[in-house]
């Protein structure tokens, strides 16, 4: 939800190309636009001149949408390794590896990053180090983005059942 007011007449105001397509949303916090591509790379781009700040190579094709918490990215790929990248210098911060593709993107609650994979697994990690804290099997792929309320989290699957997890 925004108040922005958009332009009667919308101009466009840069384009910047991948080596590859890109099937994710982008994020966009503090003047940048994070996004990542199927050619493997998180891109942190300035939004007001278009202009690359860093690269980040991650193990495989990105399909999953970047998450910005404090001053860091996260986001997993098609080979199931979830990247946490500082938002400043685009270096790495750690992976932590699931045993299947991640297309959820990430979502927080206090200290701790949650997303799903293709492994069927919603996970909990340490915000801190990727530590896992735990995870939850269930019966199909966890393609979404987990929702977080109070201390329930909500996940879909595609075996068709939502599930509300404390």
């Amino acid at each position: 939800l925004t108040t922005a007011n958009l332009p009667e007449t919308p101009q466009l105001l840069w384009t910047f190309e991948t080596d590859d397509s890109i099937e994710s949303t982008a994020a966009i916090y503090a003047g940048m636009v994070y996004v990542g591509s199927l050619d493997g790379s998180l891109y942190a781009i300035d939004l007001e001149t278009g202009k690359l700040k860093w690269k980040y190579q991650a193990t495989d094709e990105i399909k999953s949408s970047p998450s910005v918490f404090g001053d860091g990215i996260y986001f997993g790929d098609e080979l199931g390794v979830f990247h946490a990248v500082d938002s400043r210098t685009g270096k790495p911060k750690w992976t932590f590896r699931a045993d299947a593709s991640i297309i959820s993107s990430a979502n927080f609650a206090g200290d701790n990053v949650l997303f799903g994979s293709y492994d069927q697994y919603l996970y909990c990690l340490s915000i801190e180090d990727g530590s896992l804290l735990w995870k939850f099997e269930t019966d199909g792929y966890i393609h979404g983005t987990p929702a977080i309320a109070d201390q329930t989290v909500i996940i879909s699957g595609c075996d068709g059942y939502l599930r509300a997890i404390s």
